[in-house]
């Protein structure tokens, strides 16, 4: 009778993986929970992916073992999520992103507003400030336009937005100009903020502008194709002052930063040979070495230059990131051909190589490196650098065969990827580095006490960490966390987790901010049925 029992119950487990085997037919759960005595078994059927996805309306709650990226996939009614990794254990983070739409612009082919976000910075309550630029019209509850050359041609022009941490729209304010009338966009005025910084209580920003900005009662005029300004405001918007620079050709800024003086220190590139910067009582002249040259200017806080330097070669140099941490800069961007920096000069092995510079408040720089691709057809882009805890974390995209240190990684579209290093290494010992592939970019990072946070966005099929991802519309955008251990202090990441958010339509990840404990990404979505409307969303988790 005892065997008899065995044998059947033997006979009942053969039949369960035998029917489990030959069907892609899903209930919830996947599967029966079969009792033996005490414990409770789970048996889920192991398919390949490409089966996975064939399976006809599965039902929200099924499971199935995915063969190809060895982890138990659950339906959540829209797609398959992968729970677990036997490797690096990447997981679908728990806490979804909760949504909140700040705007929406006026609806129409011509009208509606598109506002892209260059930078966000927090003051010490937890209100945002947003900078970037704007082209249309927004309408609620930001009731804003940028400048027209004409109804059909809506010029960019440069935004700063005041947002709560509960997404509260406050103010907006414009950079705005007199455009010259004609029938085409570039004859008129056009601007764009590119990044901010605030302490005590005073914005400092830095941008872009062609011919002349009339802001708040002040005016500049540019002196070649494209000049910069700087410029200082208060966080209820009231400009104190701006100020130019540039010379007879384009230039264009990137960052701004402030060191433990209160001085400013800003990045940007030059054509312009010699670039002339006289907001102050002690003009410099900075030589082009050729194509787009990078200058580093300090100056104090009512806009007065105190000196400045340059780095770059032959070709075109580019900044992209400026971070200051413990008394000193680093700057990142994109070279081609040779570089110098100080002491310091790279020859471009890849078609686009990244620099990585290292100085202090007098601008004497201390430190290169650089990250590499092996042939003119390697292209690898920064977008931001952020300090944490001794390391440095850089993340952008990528295309070709491209040299982290000691890591060679391959791609034939662009990648985005995401990396940590010391900087005192050379070359660069990279000990952390993390791709999502297929069309993808990580654009902005952040970190609270714990982890370290990227965003970027995806498009269509993407794959990270073995997972495929499919994008709900044509761009989706994505938040990846780093946990470590010891606060960081150990160079043992202990997980990896991503969480999405798409819908139909488009959805675009500017920046990036932690503030209280929470991470909060301000980006966009547009949406396109009878007429286009675009949105301004923040995102939090």
């Amino acid at each position: 009778m005892k065997k008899t029992a065995i044998y059947l119950s033997i006979l009942i487990l053969l039949i369960t993986k035998l029917c489990f085997a030959q069907s892609t037919s899903i209930t919830p759960g996947g599967a029966e929970l079969l009792n033996n005595t005490n414990s409770e078994v789970l048996t889920i059927p192991k398919l390949t992916n490409q089966s996975i996805l064939a399976i006809q309306t599965p039902k929200a709650g099924s499971l199935v073992y995915d063969i190809d990226s060895k982890c138990i996939r659950v339906y959540n009614g829209a797609m398959w999520i992968c729970l677990t990794d036997m490797g690096s254990i990447p997981f679908q983070l728990p806490q979804k992103l909760s949504t909140k739409i700040i705007g929406s612009s006026q609806t129409g082919p011509q009208t509606a507003g598109v506002i892209v976000i260059n930078a966000v910075s927090v003051d010490n309550i937890g209100n945002f400030y947003l900078a970037g630029r704007i082209s249309g019209c927004y309408s609620s509850p930001i009731s804003v336009c940028s400048n027209y050359s004409s109804n059909l041609y809506p010029l960019a022009t440069g935004i700063i937005l005041k947002i709560t941490s509960s997404g509260v729209f406050k103010w907006a304010t414009t950079v705005t100009g007199l455009p010259i009338t004609g029938p085409y966009p570039d004859n008129g005025f056009n601007s764009e903020v590119s990044d901010l910084i605030i302490k005590n209580d005073k914005l400092y920003l830095v941008g872009n502008y062609s011919k002349s900005i009339s802001w708040q009662n002040n005016t500049i005029i540019s002196n070649g194709d494209r000049d910069i300004f700087i410029a200082k405001m208060d966080t209820s918007k009231s400009l104190s002052w701006i100020k130019n620079i540039g010379g007879n050709l384009d230039e264009y800024s990137c960052n701004i930063s402030m060191d433990e003086n209160s001085n400013i220190i800003i990045a940007g590139a030059f054509k312009s040979n010699p670039l002339i910067i006289n907001t102050g009582n002690s003009p410099i002249s900075i030589l082009n070495s050729g194509g787009y040259d990078i200058f580093i200017t300090k100056f104090d806080t009512n806009g007065n230059l105190l000196s400045g330097t340059k780095i770059g070669g032959t070709n075109d140099d580019l900044p992209k990131s400026l971070i200051y941490e413990s008394s000193n800069f680093y700057l990142t961007g994109t070279f081609i051909g040779n570089f110098a920096g100080g002491a310091y000069t790279f020859t471009s092995t890849g078609g686009k190589d990244i620099f990585i510079i290292k100085f202090n408040s007098t601008l004497s720089i201390s430190g290169g490196n650089r990250i590499f691709g092996t042939s003119n057809n390697d292209e690898i882009i920064p977008y931001e650098i952020k300090y944490f805890n001794g390391r440095l974390y850089i993340c952008g995209n990528y295309k070709g065969s491209i040299n982290f240190g000691d890591k060679l990684i391959n791609s034939t579209d662009f990648n985005s990827f995401l990396g940590s290093f010391y900087f005192s290494d050379s070359p660069l010992f990279i000990n952390y580095l993390q791709t999502v592939s297929f069309s993808s970019s990580f654009s902005s990072i952040t970190a609270n006490n714990t982890d370290i946070f990227a965003s970027g966005n995806y498009k269509n099929t993407a794959m990270t960490m073995g997972i495929p991802l499919q994008s709900q519309g044509s761009t989706d955008i994505i938040l990846f966390k780093i946990g470590k251990e010891d606060n960081f202090n150990s160079n043992n990441y202990l997980f990896s987790g991503y969480t999405t958010y798409g819908t139909g339509a488009v959805e675009t990840a500017f920046k990036t901010i932690s503030y209280n404990g929470k991470v909060y990404i301000f980006g966009s979505g547009q949406f396109t049925l009878n007429s286009r409307q675009e949105f301004l969303y923040m995102w939090t988790y």
